[in-house]
């Protein structure tokens, strides 16, 4: 059937190349050192084409990543859900799926201090079984590491976040980790602190990537002076 179709169609499309118009304009235009198409390029010619792909199919993973932040508490006020309640995690891990089915790397995120943001992937810790089935996906492309000193400088964040990338490096899916620590960041303050944080990050996983947004607001002049490694 669809032999037949296309058999059909370039039929048609033969038979509209003999037509006066086409041998008018052919004649007007002269040949010269062009092609025919491009002689007749002031004619507008509409076919209805079908076409069907066998034996293809899109890449599990994307080459270029896209990642799409949700905010915790926006689903906590639009559901009505208590923070680490069991309805916050089956919200957020309904969120991760459907995001994920799209080939869109979620990741979720809570306000800090300024634009400060605690951003991650998964809800729970690098050593919970969940953990592994979310960052293992070969859907995801990328995923968010929770910074955990953002909201809380304490030794005890520090020390939990240092357990949490010494598991992660272990895993092959680390090539995928990054660190989101600020939205947007104004000015060179604000930027000298992401550079700080880098630098820490550093001191113990070197291959560390850091996601920095870009703020198109009147603080650009300050962009060419942004650390080139983060």
């Amino acid at each position: 059937m669809q032999i037949l179709r296309l058999s059909s169609t370039s039929t048609t499309l033969r038979r509209m190349l003999v037509l006066p118009a086409f041998q008018d304009c052919h004649e007007n235009n002269g040949l010269g050192d062009m092609m025919d198409e491009d002689v007749m390029n002031n004619v507008a010619v509409r076919v209805k084409l079908s076409l069907t792909v066998w034996d293809f199919t899109l890449p599990l993973t994307p080459s270029l990543p896209a990642v799409f932040g949700i905010s915790e508490t926006v689903i906590e006020d639009r559901f009505c859900l208590e923070h680490g309640t069991k309805g916050w995690y089956d919200a957020l891990d309904h969120h991760f799926r459907w995001l994920l089915q799209y080939r869109i790397s979620p990741f979720f995120c809570r306000w800090g201090d300024s634009m400060r943001i605690l951003a991650y992937t998964c809800p729970w810790p690098a050593d919970h079984p969940k953990a592994n089935e979310y960052y293992s996906d070969p859907r995801l492309a990328a995923y968010a590491v929770p910074y955990a000193p953002i909201l809380s400088c304490t030794d005890a964040a520090k020390n939990s976040l240092r357990r949490e990338v010494e598991i992660l490096k272990t895993e092959a899916h680390w090539s995928k980790a990054y660190f989101y620590l600020w939205d947007e960041p104004l000015n060179m303050e604000q930027y000298e602190v992401i550079r700080n944080i880098s630098n820490e990050l550093r001191t113990y996983t070197p291959d560390v990537r850091i996601l920095t947004t870009y703020y198109a607001g009147q603080y650009t002049s300050i962009l060419g002076l942004i650390y080139d490694k983060t």
